[in-house]
């Protein structure tokens, strides 16, 4: 299935295994210029070893998404490396299972940073440089935990539901005059195929 999106540079965060990984190898598939992070080096060499086998190329760097200079840098690498960015997809995501008396705003934050924040962060580098290059699109992973609440994950349900709000107010409010286009993607870890993202990808 030809999506036409042959030589397009996609960022994806979070591509080193899972749902991202997925995501990443669509991508190139479809012949983008695909470049990703995680936070383990070791994976992430991994995945560049299986994308190099398969005649693809992927840029990777080290990155803990809840640093948002870390982020920042890594946005900047890619632009630096591609000289574009023109799908930008923010897939990280983590819980701890808590109740919310076992939970401490320590661990509240710390979800928050990943899940949460680092979108919004995501979101600015993209936006920032699609604005310069003519637009793009940005893909925000979420979680059918953003619609259907789970016992123990208050910090993680909450995280992902203001992502579902997030997307769409960006979208319709922020840039209204140049326009890129901005998806929330709800995923189910069960079923994390690429088939599962094509639709969101343009």
């Amino acid at each position: 299935m030809d999506l036409k999106l042959n030589e397009k540079v996609v960022v994806v965060t979070g591509g080193s295994q899972g749902i991202g990984k997925a995501i990443t190898w669509a991508f190139a598939k479809e012949g983008c210029k695909v470049a990703t992070c995680s936070r383990s080096q070791a994976k992430l060499d991994e995945l560049a070893e299986e994308f190099k086998a398969a005649g693809h190329d992927l840029f990777v760097k080290s990155v803990d998404v809840s640093q948002t200079q870390d982020l920042i840098d890594f946005g900047e690498d890619v632009y630096k490396h591609f000289g574009r960015i023109d799908v930008w997809v923010n897939n990280v995501g983590q819980f701890k299972s808590k109740s919310i008396l076992e939970q401490s705003i320590e661990d509240w934050n710390e979800i928050m940073h990943v899940n949460l924040d680092s979108y919004f962060t995501g979101t600015q580098i993209a936006a920032g440089k699609m604005k310069q290059t003519g637009g793009g699109v940005i893909v925000n992973v979420s979680s059918f935990g953003g619609v259907f609440p789970a016992v123990y994950r208050s910090s993680y349900n909450t995280s992902k539901y203001a992502i579902n709000w997030f997307t769409p107010v960006q979208r319709k409010r922020a840039w209204p005059i140049w326009n890129p286009r901005e998806r929330s993607c709800p995923r189910n870890n069960q079923y994390g195929d690429a088939e599962s993202v094509r639709p969101y990808a343009g």
